[in-house]
């Protein structure tokens, strides 16, 4: 509850409306996925929240951009990075952008290796 109690407190007074968005969809979320990387937005009208560590593919990434660019253009209030080793961050919105292109790169990057791996496989089945 730890990472929890720390995202309430910087966030929930610059949330006039919605505010259970914080204090219990994003409350539970964090409870049912501990230690997860995530992104988190804070606006006027509640809050978005997204576990980074989801993101299992380009496309997905690529969704999921479109999502935070979207709330991103209603001013928000803060965004924030969090995870296990380094908590908290607060990012500007290059910094985010440039949060999902990092993600993106990784996960194609994995894809490569995993596709070297499959044909290295292939080679001994067929040896």
């Amino acid at each position: 509850m730890e990472t929890y109690n720390k995202l309430h407190e910087m966030t929930y007074k610059l949330i006039k409306h919605h505010r259970t968005d914080l204090t219990v969809h994003d409350k539970k979320t964090i409870q049912n996925n501990p230690n997860k990387p995530f992104l988190h937005i804070t606006r006027d009208l509640g809050t978005t929240m997204i576990l980074l560590d989801d993101c299992s593919n380009t496309e997905e990434l690529n969704q999921l951009e479109k999502i935070v660019k979207f709330y991103l253009n209603e001013n928000p209030l803060k965004i924030l990075y969090y995870n296990q080793q380094k908590g908290f961050k607060r990012l500007s919105r290059k910094q985010t952008e440039d949060l999902f292109r990092n993600y993106k790169e990784r996960e194609k990057r994995k894809a490569k290796i995993k596709a070297i791996e499959e044909d290295q496989a292939n080679e001994f089945i067929n040896y």
